[in-house]
């Protein structure tokens, strides 16, 4: 059975959102206001913004607390409640695209997958080719206060960024891969010796990113719902079809905090799913619903029969079993 909204009736949808907006003060306050206390390699310790930050955002954060800290408190609890009935997955199918009927389909011998520009590709019925290309990848957008422990600040932008980067690989890789430099290192001298060189990458440059031009797209570590809706507004340009909101979230499963994750990007459309979460977690995957979500899409429609597909995505890391202690 395919979900296309959080839970059963809008009442529940409409109770999740308060919940939301009672914790939002909180989650932004514990997010961005302890960010200058976790400065990552790319910012200077030093730099005067941010001492000056270090020095005026302590009593905001005690501030918040106190006046949004009971609001928050009913927030959690309602937010908690309400997952019991939340479903397992959502799906976004993009709004300007209709899907036809299955006897529309069967009539006009079409097949599941789009071009960029919404037009059906006709390959597949004509029998000339029948590859998929499917990429995987791991993007850690966590709330900001646990992406900055992991060395990966300004998630809200990396979200976006990375949505971007996809996309434009899929409309412009040729003009791209004809537009990519040769490698030059810089090299300079050494201040101690004066003979010798060396070779200094600077980083962030010359770094190829290619996403070749992709069928599905299967994503893990998408657990901030704020930063993954951003992916998923960039990634609709090119996917009409989009598994987002995966997990179960329950006391045993990941003990009412994150979801899985998991996230799949389809040009083809998405006909079922189902997710199954792990259950023997230990350290940090206590805290999420590491599981594997299963979907069939359809490759291919004739008049006489519909050729399907699975596509099965889960985790780089899930770790399950009972932990020992190596010390």
């Amino acid at each position: 059975m395919l979900y296309k909204t959080a839970f059963p009736i809008s009442l529940l949808q409409y109770l999740f959102y308060t919940s939301e907006v009672a914790l939002y003060p909180v989650v932004w306050t514990v997010n961005q206001l302890t960010s200058p206390f976790l400065i990552s390699t790319k910012e200077d310790h030093w730099d005067l913004e941010i001492i000056i930050k270090k020095i005026v955002y302590p009593p905001l954060i005690i501030l918040f607390l106190s006046v949004f800290g009971i609001p928050a408190i009913f927030g959690v609890i309602l937010r908690c409640l309400l997952h019991l009935f939340r479903r397992p997955y959502v799906l976004s199918v993009e709004k300007s695209f209709h899907p036809p009927s299955i006897n529309e389909r069967r009539a006009s011998i079409s097949v599941g997958r789009l071009h960029p520009d919404g037009r059906r590709n006709s390959l597949l019925s004509k029998g000339l080719s029948k590859t998929f290309t499917v990429s995987s990848a791991n993007l850690c957008l966590l709330p900001e206060l646990l992406s900055r422990i992991n060395n990966l600040p300004n998630t809200d932008h990396r979200s976006w960024k990375i949505g971007e980067r996809i996309v434009i690989d899929q409309f412009f890789f040729q003009n791209s891969m004809n537009s990519i430099q040769s490698f030059s290192p810089v090299s300079r001298k050494n201040a101690g010796t004066s003979q010798s060189e060396r070779t200094v990458v600077e980083p962030g440059h010359n770094i190829l990113t290619h996403f070749p031009k992709l069928d599905f797209l299967c994503l893990q570590e998408t657990w901030d719902r704020d930063y993954s809706h951003k992916l998923m507004s960039e990634l609709h340009k090119v996917f009409p079809w989009i598994m987002y909101d995966v997990g179960k979230t329950n006391l045993l499963t990941n003990r009412f905090m994150l979801n899985s994750g998991l996230m799949l990007a389809s040009k083809y459309e998405i006909l079922d799913a189902d997710f199954h979460p792990y259950t023997d977690s230990f350290s940090q995957c206590l805290y999420s619903s590491k599981g594997l979500l299963m979907t069939k899409v359809l490759l291919s429609s004739t008049e006489h029969h519909d050729e399907v597909g699975y596509i099965f995505t889960t985790h780089m890391q899930a770790y399950q079993g009972i932990f020992v202690d190596a010390k």
